[in-house]
C-alpha cells in the first residue's frame, strides 16, 4: 500500500518546528498493472524520554495530534492508487483532506479506544473509567467558546 515513516521526537536541527504530515513521493499508476507506492512522513515534536528507563509519556493533546497526522498519512497511502500523482492522497479539496484526520481525532477520543491505548507504563493497567471520563469531560471545557469562534470565522468568511 505504501510507506509511513514516523519522526516523532523533537530535534533542534534540520526538522520542521510543527506537527505535520508530508509526502515524499505520491502514489500513482505506472502501468495498468503496477503502482508507485507512496512514501509519507508523520512529523511530531514530542518530548524525548527523560531517561533511558522511562518511555516518553503523552498527554491527550499529543495523542490526538499523533492520530490527526496519522489520518493524513493513511489518506495519502490509501488514496495513492490514482492515475496521476497530482490527484493522490491529500492533494484534494481542503475539507476533504481534513476529513480522515478529524475522523481519527474522534476515534481516539472514544472511551473504548482511549482505554485500550492508555496504559500505565510500568504495570500495563488500563486507565480507570472515572479518570477516562474526567479526561474526556475536560475536553469539553471551552466548547462554547470554540463554537462561537467558528461562527465568527464563518461570518467573516462570508463577508469577505
Amino acid at each position: 500500500m505504501g510507506y509511513i515513516y514516523c519522526d516523532l521526537f523533537h530535534r533542534s536541527i534540520n526538522k520542521p518546528p510543527m506537527d505535520c504530515h508530508f509526502t515524499i513521493r505520491c502514489g500513482k499508476r505506472l502501468t495498468p498493472d503496477s503502482y508507485q507506492l507512496p512514501i509519507v512522513v508523520i512529523n511530531l515534536g514530542l518530548s524525548s524520554p527523560s531517561n533511558a528507563h522511562r518511555p516518553s509519556l503523552l498527554g491527550l493533546h499529543s495523542v490526538c495530534n499523533l492520530f490527526h497526522e496519522l489520518g493524513h498519512a493513511l489518506h495519502s497511502v490509501i488514496g495513492g492508487r490514482t492515475r496521476y500523482q497530482h490527484a493522490s492522497g491529500t492533494r484534494c479539496y481542503g475539507d476533504f483532506a481534513e476529513f480522515p484526520s478529524t475522523l481519527m481525532e474522534y476515534f481516539v477520543r472514544d472511551k473504548r479506544v482511549l482505554k485500550s491505548i492508555a496504559k500505565h507504563y510500568e504495570t500495563g493497567e488500563s486507565m480507570p473509567d472515572n479518570m477516562v471520563d474526567k479526561l474526556l469531560e475536560s475536553e469539553q471545557l471551552f466548547s462554547a467558546y470554540e463554537l462561537s469562534n467558528h461562527v465568527s470565522n464563518s461570518i467573516l468568511d462570508q463577508y469577505l
